[in-house]
């Protein structure tokens, strides 16, 4: 049992106890009152001497730590105490952690996720079990547990943080609440049901999601792509699917508004960054990947390679002799005239200014045609996500030998002066 000492947590400890429920009491001494705080520590004490319990205490220095945290003092010394009980619990083989919760914390919760910013998630208040934590007080109200502990005379402390509107929760308890309670003076309970149905609606807000996201997420290997179209024309609600679906790899609330702005004005080729994922905004796609700096951009083929495993796929190579070789009509498999190549062989991504000589692209004239890959990738209606997957073959005079996956370069075809062939063929991990 988590108890500070004040109204809540102390009549929480006599109702256990006169269920006759074994339990250990837990206190953190926060010292941000002075003496107040340690005061407040030895009364905690007292308790489980007379109740005849375990008892466990812990101190933080909150002023240091704040100042090592970009959290709140409140927020922090919230999360260090929870931390705290959950090892209190796993090390004593305690079954949960009980906290004096009540509905008056309910309405607070509600009311400061509503001015701070919330989802509907935000709506429900506090939940009665969180794992290990249970909260067995929230159909209570704060003026019941005055009475409960009136009648039996139970002694507590008073922490004067508790009267000033300083903190945000205090201002919602002390100057919104009163003002809300002339409008329903039975406010405690109207949220504490309306927090039922926001639950309930939340499950069935979850189950609409995941039905939304199923029909809209395309994996492809490693990518993730989500048609726009379907997104705009038949989904329903856009812009809170698509939230729901981006924030689970990290992106802000503020960004999914960009983004949108972004597929509104049709705009294509913007990028965003979460911490660990990367949004491309494509023609017709939102294309999603993980930002993955390991992979190398470069890698290096001498004459006797046999394999090079790139991020996308691996290249399987071979040297044949050109009798024992049967053409094959596959734009996976390059047969490249061997004694044409200068190794070592470079493989790497497209780059502004590249051009070669596309097999079979012929002029008027009869000479080999030139064409830039800028163009190549505009032919063949490239989007900007295929065009970053791209890869280029290219041997050490730095002439390109293969859009790899794509096209051969005219230059080292197969010709009837062939003797061997530097065979290579493209294999994709199969999607998982």
């Amino acid at each position: 049992m988590a108890v500070s000492g004040g109204l809540d947590s102390v009549s929480l400890c006599e109702i256990l106890y006169q269920l006759d429920v074994p339990f250990g009491i837990a206190h953190c001494n926060f010292k941000l009152r002075g003496k107040d705080s340690d005061h407040d520590a030895s009364f905690v004490a007292q308790m489980a001497q007379n109740y005849k319990v375990s008892f466990f205490e812990t101190e933080f220095s909150m002023e240091t730590l704040a100042k090592q945290s970009t959290d709140s003092i409140q927020m922090l010394a919230r999360r260090l105490r929870y931390d705290w009980l959950e090892t209190v619990r796993k090390q004593q083989c305690f079954q949960a952690v009980a906290t004096a919760h009540h509905q008056n914390d309910t309405v607070e919760t509600v009311l400061y996720n509503l001015s701070k910013g919330t989802g509907i998630a935000g709506l429900h208040g506090i939940p009665a079990r969180n794992q290990y934590t249970i909260r067995p007080l929230l159909c209570v109200t704060r003026e019941e547990l005055a009475q409960f502990a009136k009648e039996h005379q139970l002694k507590h402390r008073e922490d004067a943080s508790n009267a000033t509107t300083k903190y945000a929760r205090n201002k919602i308890r002390h100057l919104v609440i009163p003002a809300l309670k002339e409008i329903n003076p039975k406010l405690e309970q109207t949220f504490f049901d309306n927090c039922q149905r926001f639950k309930e609606a939340e499950e069935l807000y979850r189950f609409a999601i995941a039905q939304q996201s199923k029909k809209l997420i395309e994996k492809r290997r490693e990518d993730f792509f989500i048609p726009i179209l379907k997104l705009q024309k038949h989904t329903i609600a856009p812009k809170t699917v698509l939230w729901e679906i981006l924030k689970k790899w990290q992106f802000t609330t503020s960004q999914v508004q960009d983004i949108v702005d972004c597929i509104d004005s049709g705009a294509s080729g913007k990028l965003f960054y979460s911490p660990t994922h990367r949004l491309l905004k494509d023609r017709r796609f939102l294309i999603i990947s993980v930002l993955a700096n390991e992979h190398p951009s470069l890698f290096l083929l001498n004459a006797d390679e046999r394999k090079v495993a790139l991020p996308e796929c691996t290249l399987n190579i071979k040297t044949v002799k050109r009798e024992k070789y049967v053409l094959e009509n596959n734009p996976k498999i390059a047969a490249l005239d061997f004694d044409q190549l200068a190794f070592p062989l470079k493989l790497r991504k497209w780059k502004a200014g590249d051009y070669f000589y596309p097999m079979g692209l012929f002029k008027a004239s009869g000479k080999v045609g030139k064409q830039k890959l800028k163009k190549y990738f505009g032919n063949q209606k490239f989007s900007v996500h295929q065009k970053e997957k791209v890869w280029i073959l290219q041997d050490n005079e730095d002439r390109i030998v293969w859009i790899v996956g794509e096209r051969m370069d005219e230059r080292f075809k197969i010709t009837d002066k062939t003797q061997r062939i530097y065979r290579i063929r493209i294999k994709h991990a199969k999607p998982k």
